[in-house]
């Protein structure tokens, strides 16, 4: 009899060992199925990570070329401006003449463009900063101190009366049209110098053929 129960407890033991060796192989299969899928997951986000950082140096590689290229032409367009300039007054310094180049690109706002205002400068002063006309007009765009309530020494800052100019041509433009403007400008009425707007208008022009701005 005992010999019997011991041989029961030896088969249920062994059952039992049986089937918890089963569920412990199931449960590590589950584990490995588990790390495999985590693995798998891990991997496909690194690509996606790859990739999207690979998209992103491409794009910013385009950006800084584009970039450069736009500086490049800038800088070509300014060059071409500042020999404009010199050729109306050659005792210009390469350096000055392209500081004035740069200016009137910054003050340039439309209906004023970079070539009309310069073409405005070339005409009024022939691109002398020191330039004073017998009616007390002073500097590159030839403004008139006391029409426009401005110091004679601020004018004869070139690149403040550069600023003072562009607006002050911006305000008849925006008033009486391009050729309307350009004649109020130098004389006060729109159709008084009209052969002066057509001056700068074809200083504008050539500047703008030539791919100056």
């Amino acid at each position: 009899m005992t010999f019997i129960r011991e041989a029961e407890i030896t088969m249920f033991q062994h059952i039992f060992e049986n089937r918890f060796l089963k569920e412990l192989a199931g449960f590590v299969v589950v584990l490995n199925a588990l790390a495999l899928v985590f693995s798998l997951y891990t991997t496909y986000n690194n690509t996606v990570a790859i990739r999207t950082v690979h998209q992103e140096v491409l794009d910013l590689q385009a950006r800084i070329e584009e970039e450069s290229k736009l500086r490049e032409e800038l800088f070509t367009e300014l060059r071409h401006s500042a020999s404009y300039l010199q050729r109306y007054n050659p005792r210009l310094d390469d350096s000055t003449a392209l500081k004035y180049a740069c200016k009137i690109r910054e003050c340039s706002e439309p209906p004023v463009t970079p070539e009309l205002l310069t073409a405005l400068i070339v005409v009024e002063s022939g691109a002398n900063h020191g330039a004073v006309s017998k009616k007390g007009a002073v500097g590159l765009t030839q403004v008139v101190p006391h029409i426009w309530q401005c110091k004679k020494k601020e004018l004869l800052n070139p690149y403040r009366n550069i600023e003072i100019g562009s607006k002050i041509l911006k305000y008849y433009i925006d008033r009486n049209g391009i050729h309307g403007g350009l004649s109020s400008y130098n004389s006060g009425k729109t159709d008084y110098a009209l052969d002066y707007a057509h001056s700068v208008l074809a200083i504008a022009n050539d500047l703008k053929v030539n791919k100056i701005f």
